[in-house]
């Protein structure tokens, strides 16, 4: 694996670190609201996710889709399917924020739409981080972002 593989792979793994952190203060908010859900907060934590999630997906698209394309024949194929799950969880952290700055939910409703996000953002991330891991266990440069199958 050459300089600007490893380099990709430090900082996508430096984005998800960063995300998991992110996700962790949004779940504690989501919890701490008591009865009353405090719209105001939760929705400030999911606008600095939303930009986080951005940047993620921005450096991994940037970094990491390169190195797929050119990694065999079927690495244009895996950097679409990414891309589709990316904007699939574009779209999710979106919607939760604008439900929450309209208020349409319940406290109970709010748990569980957060736990829905939760598990499709750590999903996404442990793919990647799996996929991650399996690229610097090889010595041939390949970086493998993607190995789900539908």
């Amino acid at each position: 694996m050459d300089a600007a593989a490893r380099e990709a792979i430090v900082d996508v793994s430096s984005e998800h670190t960063h995300l998991r952190a992110l996700v962790a203060e949004l779940v504690r908010e989501v919890l701490q609201t008591g009865r009353k859900v405090r719209h105001r907060e939760v929705r400030e934590r999911l606008v600095g996710l939303r930009a986080a999630v951005e940047h993620a997906i921005d450096v991994e698209e940037r970094e990491l889709a390169p190195l797929v394309r050119a990694a065999d024949p079927w690495g244009n194929a895996r950097v679409e399917r990414v891309r589709d799950r990316h904007a699939r969880l574009r779209r999710a952290v979106k919607d939760f924020e604008d439900d929450v700055a309209e208020d349409r939910h319940e406290r109970c409703d709010l748990v569980s739409r957060a736990e829905e996000l939760v598990a499709a953002l750590f999903s996404d991330l442990e793919e990647e981080d799996d996929a991650i891991v399996a690229s610097q266990q090889g010595d041939d440069g390949t970086v493998v972002l993607d190995q789900e199958s539908d």
